[in-house]
């Protein structure tokens, strides 16, 4: 940890610039205000922007980028879950990588409601995934019973760190080793030119938006109706089941700390 941290310090490649000088990328973690994020974005560009999200495979990705870039320099913004760390190379603009993240235990709540949300919306096109992760026996399952079973951990890690792969195809971004994962999560965290938090949404929207140099219109979307407590016993679980993306976070409010003291 003590390495990692001083790697901040010393970090010296930042881009110069700002405007339609650059190409900003966006790597969209899961249920970390995502959606409100992809809407301010695309407003931002003015619609000049690529949407990754659910392709079919990373190579399906690349030749999205691929075509974006061919048709010239018009691309403001890249973002999605799909963005990978690299993309920026098809570019002749200065990248700037941007991602936030949200406390985890937030996170991991969040992520339940809103599969109790899609389960509970029949008409929804993602009804069947709300299916798939919180009913059984034509019931809903509880949060202590999700968090029992281990059930999306560490999705925070895991995300990022298959951002940071640009070679591997096959398997979907869940199934990153999380032997290797926090390793290569914190590397591209350090190569992130702005990391923001969901619990300083507006604030750090704005700081972030004089980039684009507009001011951004606050929307938050994608809020989960359903809503549960959190006892001590269901905290700890839910805490030992996601201690990568506990340490990931932790990793991203030093990084965060570090820079806010050099600017």
């Amino acid at each position: 940890m003590r390495k990692w941290f001083q790697a901040l310090r010393t970090k010296t490649d930042k881009p110069a610039g700002k405007g339609t000088d650059r190409l900003f990328l966006f790597v969209h973690l899961p249920k970390c205000a995502g959606t409100s994020l992809l809407k301010m974005f695309a407003r931002a560009s003015e619609g000049r922007c690529v949407t990754l999200a659910e392709t079919p495979s990373k190579s399906a990705a690349w030749e999205i980028v691929k075509s974006a870039a061919s048709g010239g320099e018009e691309t403001r913004v890249i973002m999605g879950r799909d963005v990978i760390y690299g993309m920026h190379r098809l570019f002749s603009k200065k990248p700037y990588y941007i991602t936030f993240l949200r406390d985890p235990v937030q996170r991991y709540v969040s992520q339940y409601n809103f599969y109790v949300d899609l389960a509970n919306q029949p008409g929804h096109p993602a009804h069947h995934v709300g299916v798939e992760r919180v009913v059984e026996a034509g019931k809903l399952v509880s949060l202590p019973d999700f968090a029992r079973r281990g059930s999306d951990q560490n999705m925070l890690t895991r995300a990022l760190a298959d951002a940071n792969d640009p070679e591997r195809q096959r398997d979907p971004w869940w199934h990153v080793d999380p032997g290797t994962a926090l390793a290569r999560a914190s590397d591209l965290l350090a190569r992130m030119d702005f990391v923001g938090l969901v619990e300083t949404f507006e604030a750090d929207c704005s700081r972030l938006f004089r980039e684009f140099e507009i001011q951004p219109a606050f929307e938050r979307v994608n809020t989960s109706r359903h809503q549960v407590e959190l006892n001590d016993e269901l905290l700890a679980t839910i805490r030992e089941n996601n201690r990568l993306d506990l340490d990931l976070y932790s990793r991203a409010l030093q990084l965060i700390q570090a820079r806010s003291v050099s600017e």
